[in-house]
């Protein structure tokens, strides 16, 4: 019985394996998502202000990185600033990332103008405006850190 368990086991973890292809994108994007430095935003919500931790992506491989192929300890430890320079309209998806998340939308003047929920494996996230910067935060965090629209948002590298 036992050895027919270990042939078993051994298909099971080459299927769940990654392919060469889908390892390297992984590879890639983790060594992406690692080089992003790190900064700290301050929040602003009528008198109280907190401050927070993140990761800024403002190059366009950061850009497209995101939070794919974290683990879910990593989403929820490492928030995410995108800087979107020139400010534009933007689409998001959810691929390969493991946890909703909450996406908050920031206007060039450091203003939030929009919160959505984006749950993994699906598409079409965005606002209907340009932004000058997006937060992505574990689902459920961004009420936490008083992030709510109208609320100011500045990094210390701005």
């Amino acid at each position: 019985m036992r050895r027919a368990i270990v042939p078993i086991l051994l298909i099971a973890f080459l299927l769940a394996a990654p392919s060469g292809a889908a390892a390297d994108a992984r590879a890639d994007g983790l060594a992406v998502w690692r080089q992003m430095e790190i900064a700290q935003l301050q929040i602003c919500s009528g008198e109280k202000c907190r401050k927070l931790t993140v990761k800024v992506a403002d190059t366009p491989a950061e850009l497209a990185q995101g939070m794919q192929y974290l683990d879910p300890e990593q989403v929820r430890a490492n928030p995410i600033w995108f800087v979107i320079q020139p400010p534009r309209k933007m689409g998001w998806h959810m691929h390969h990332v493991a946890l909703a998340l909450d996406i908050v939308f920031v206007d060039a003047n450091h203003r939030v103008v929009g919160i959505q929920r984006m749950q993994p494996e699906r598409s079409g996230y965005g606002i209907d405006r340009p932004i000058g910067y997006a937060l992505e935060v574990a689902a459920g965090e961004a009420g936490v850190f008083g992030l709510e629209r109208g609320a100011a948002i500045r990094a210390t590298h701005d």
